[in-house]
């Protein structure tokens, strides 16, 4: 009896046995289940986001009881291979997934420039006439369709858009000075792919393909002051590019006279 007067209820030593090996059992399943699960969990050493420059290499370090597979998700920044290898390829970011039996892990590539010569233009297509101005304000010069501004950075120091007749975007053009070319034909390279040069130009473009491209991007030493970098939508067609270039090439006189 206890001292209130009622009954103290004191299990017997089989039922106290009984309990203590159902709770032994528990923790014996629930450590092993969680052991075998990270286990099999990728072991990443690699931290989960990675910065590297145009055409650096980076090997993953990553370890599972099941084999692992690599695979991008935008081969224009950066592509892996089977063992894991990161190639570097234009400025941007993406990312890296690697996957085994049970699952599957990230790693963020960031590739970053090495060559700042200036902001890339607006390359917004069909951005109105108001949503350029709006961003780069009030132009310097305006030449018919088209647009300029003076003093767009020390290293190119004019900046020129071109609009249709609707007034939407359908070109951008930088003029770099020339004592900068070399620093220009990297800042490029790190940024768009290689795809041709004729006599005057060197064509580049935003993808690794022309046809899934967005943006095509030619360089043409001008005169002996300025290389000019022309943004055009890839898919404008040949027929006016001469009328485009005529308009740009009057608004870089009337910036420059």
């Amino acid at each position: 009896m206890s001292r209130s007067g009622e009954c103290a209820y004191k299990p017997s030593p089989l039922i106290m046995k009984r309990t203590l090996l159902s709770f032994a059992i528990l923790s014996i399943i629930a450590f092993t289940g969680c052991s075998k699960e990270d286990e099999d969990n990728i072991k990443l050493a690699t931290p989960s986001e990675i910065r590297l420059n145009f055409e650096d290499e980076f090997q993953i370090e990553a370890t599972s009881t099941t084999q692992i597979t690599y695979e991008t998700d935008d081969k224009f920044h950066s592509v892996v291979s089977k063992d894991g290898l990161i190639s570097a390829r234009f400025v941007g970011e993406n990312y890296i997934k690697l996957t085994n039996a049970t699952g599957s892990t990230d790693i963020k590539v960031i590739i970053e420039p090495e060559y700042t010569l200036y902001e890339t233009p607006s390359t917004d297509w069909g951005a109105s006439k108001i949503d350029i101005t709006d961003k780069y304000g009030r132009p310097d010069q305006t030449y018919k369709n088209t647009i300029g501004y003076n003093s767009y950075s020390n290293k190119a120091d004019l900046l020129i858009f071109e609009f249709d007749e609707n007034n939407k975007l359908r070109a951008s053009a930088v003029m770099v000075k020339t004592s900068y070319g070399t620093d220009l034909s990297k800042f490029l390279d790190e940024r768009y792919m290689y795809y041709g040069t004729n006599d005057t130009s060197t064509m580049r473009i935003n993808s690794i393909d022309l046809f899934s491209a967005t943006t095509s991007v030619i360089s043409i030493l001008l005169d002996e002051i300025y290389w000019q970098v022309i943004y055009i939508p890839n898919e404008v067609s040949r027929s006016n590019s001469t009328q485009r270039n005529d308009q740009i090439n009057m608004m870089y006189k009337l910036l420059t006279k």
